[in-house]
C-alpha cells in the first residue's frame, strides 16, 4: 500500500533534468534522462526528453505509477 508512504524521485542525469521531492521535473540542457521514482520496494520510471524547442507551458500529464501517460 502506497498511501502516505514516502517517495523518493531520482533523474538518471541531473545535468538534462532534475526532480525535486514532490515529483515535479525542471529541464536544464537538451538531452535524455530517466525519472525513477521508488515507494516500499515498488519503483517506476518516466523517460524525459528536454529539448530547448519553443512550446507553451500545459498542465503535466504523466504520472508514476499510474497504468497510462499521456
Amino acid at each position: 500500500m502506497l498511501f502516505r508512504s514516502k517517495i523518493t524521485y531520482t533523474s538518471s542525469d541531473e545535468s538534462i533534468a532534475t526532480v525535486d521531492n514532490f515529483g515535479v521535473v525542471t529541464g536544464h540542457k537538451e538531452g535524455k534522462a530517466v525519472i525513477t521514482a521508488a515507494a516500499n520496494g515498488i519503483t517506476d520510471t518516466a523517460n524525459v526528453i528536454v529539448d530547448n524547442s519553443a512550446v507553451t507551458p500545459t498542465k503535466p500529464t504523466a504520472q508514476i505509477g499510474r497504468a497510462s501517460c499521456r
